[in-house]
């Protein structure tokens, strides 16, 4: 959509230009520069719309010399002020999803619209525009965010009239109403219709099937070669005439190392989601999300990664916590990605308040919701050789899960008071673990004694100093999130940190 602030630059421009034709260019030239400003005014100082703005100021520039506009030049000249205004916007993505749409507009909408040449003139700009915009802004977006939106273009096909109509009016509004508040208002009211069915097309897009998928993200690799593809093509007419053998090209450039990745991919990640333990197993394109976190926890870590890993589905999900607070990310990841099974160990009674709502959500998936109790095994995700992931409820309150990873036993451990932590040492036939996960609170000796990990991951900021001590002192190998960031195991790489940090730093105890 960040093309949209070059379009409706331009509509002003042209609306101004058009109404003061018969002023004189220094007139024209005035009342239009006082309009971009304006305008900058009302949609803020954003890299996008000030490039938008300068191209704008540009075109004025040459209307009142007489001259004629060179586009490409006229955006290469935007960017280098911006740039030089603030280095640091080269990296701002708004600023590079502008630059690159409005690249797109100048060079790729016109051999579209000599293409679709058969259609009435306005109709093929209609399509040209957003395609143009797209087929430039698509690696970028891979590379950032490993999605992709299939009805983009016909929203916009649709709802580019609407959108210049709402621009205009705004901005016609706007103006009005600095003389006259109620005229101006009235005008705004005005655009309540049109505003109203671009909302409802947006919803009525965002409920189709597969309105949104995701692909994963691609590397920087593939982006530069998708970029260099696309800037052959626009350059030569003969590479043009073989559009269909360029786009497999661009296919197999995104989805073979895709393809390849998910069927090799057994991984094990740890997020950073402050005290509450949530892992994702992904084993062959199959996933297992174990707890949810609270609503933001799923929104602004959980999801986002999901996507970036071009997950469109989890496979099995299980509930280990029970307190509500730390359930009530189920709920939007239910509203994003289906869930074929999904298991609830948070078994206590009464269940959790939420465990119906959670069962509806599943089952109007065609997921399957199920309840289970202690000492239950489940089994979940299979690799190639056949084995099996399992896990295991051993104690519902406070929660203590065992997880078979491969040839690594993890135990979940919940927060238990210290007292709690020695009985549960002396019971007997406990598992030789590999990994002890838990959230950062004290650990007593004896239970360090009896498990005897040799690594522990903390889904904590910080650690209780005294349990990072004997930890320490008995040589485990000592991870967190809020030092480590997420925290991913492989059996060929072992466990790696997405931070860097030093691990003789005791002040982040």
């Amino acid at each position: 959509m960040y093309y949209y602030y070059y379009i409706c630059c331009d509509l002003f421009r042209a609306a101004i230009l058009a109404l003061t034709k018969r002023w004189g260019t220094k007139t024209q030239f005035g009342i239009g520069l006082t309009a971009l400003l304006i305008y900058v005014g009302l949609t803020g100082l954003q890299p996008s719309v000030l490039r938008a703005a300068i191209m704008g100021v540009g075109a004025l520039v040459a209307l009142l010399t007489h001259r004629q506009v060179k586009p490409l030049g006229s955006l290469l000249l935007a960017a280098t002020i911006l740039l030089i205004i603030n280095p640091l916007w080269i990296w701002d993505l708004g600023f590079q999803l502008s630059f690159l749409a409005t690249l797109g507009l100048l060079v790729t909408v016109p051999p579209l619209v000599k293409n679709l040449d058969w259609l009435p003139s306005v109709i093929a700009a209609l399509i040209a525009v957003p395609l143009a915009a797209l087929l430039w802004t698509l690696p970028l977006q891979l590379y950032v965010f490993g999605m992709i939106a299939p009805y983009s273009v016909v929203a916009n096909i649709i709802g580019t009239p609407l959108i210049s109509l709402i621009s205009l009016g705004g901005f016609l509004s706007a103006l009005v109403a600095l003389i006259s508040p109620l005229a101006g208002s009235a005008i705004a009211g005005l655009l309540y219709y049109p505003l109203q069915g671009l909302l409802e097309l947006v919803r009525f897009l965002n409920a189709l099937p597969a309105s949104s998928v995701a692909l994963g993200t691609i590397s920087l690799m593939q982006l530069l070669l998708l970029y260099g593809l696309i800037g052959i093509t626009c350059i030569s007419s003969r590479v043009q005439m073989r559009g269909i053998f360029v786009g497999v090209i661009a296919l197999t450039i995104i989805a073979l190392p895709i393809w390849q990745t998910r069927l090799e991919q057994f991984q094990v990640t740890v997020l950073v989601a402050d005290q509450e333990q949530v892992l994702v197993i992904q084993d062959q394109g199959q996933v297992t999300l174990v707890n949810s976190g609270e609503t933001d926890t799923a929104n602004f870590t959980i999801l986002p990664f999901l996507q970036k890993q071009g997950v469109n589905q989890v496979d099995w999900a299980v509930a280990v916590d029970s307190q509500p607070r730390f359930r009530s990310g189920w709920v939007p990841i239910l509203e994003s990605l289906p869930v074929k099974r999904f298991y609830d160990l948070a078994h206590s009674e009464p269940l959790p308040t939420d465990t119906q709502a959670i069962a509806e959500a599943v089952q109007s998936q065609n997921g399957i919701y199920e309840v289970v109790s202690t000492e239950q095994r489940l089994a979940v995700g299979a690799t190639g050789s056949g084995e099996k992931t399992t896990i295991e409820l051993i104690k519902a309150q406070p929660p203590i899960v065992q997880l078979q990873i491969k040839d690594r036993t993890w135990l979940l451990l919940g927060d238990m008071p210290p007292d709690e932590q020695n009985q549960f040492a002396q019971r007997d036939n406990l598992p030789q673990i590999q990994v002890l996960w838990w959230s950062g609170e004290p650990l007593t000796p004896r239970l360090v004694d009896v498990l005897q990990p040799k690594v522990a991951i903390a889904s904590a900021e910080v650690i209780e100093p005294q349990a990072a001590k004997l930890l320490q002192n008995a040589q485990i190998e000592l991870y967190w999130t809020g030092r480590d960031g997420a925290i991913q195991w492989t059996p060929e790489q072992g466990f790696e940190t997405t931070l860097e940090a030093n691990r003789t730093d005791a002040a982040l105890f």
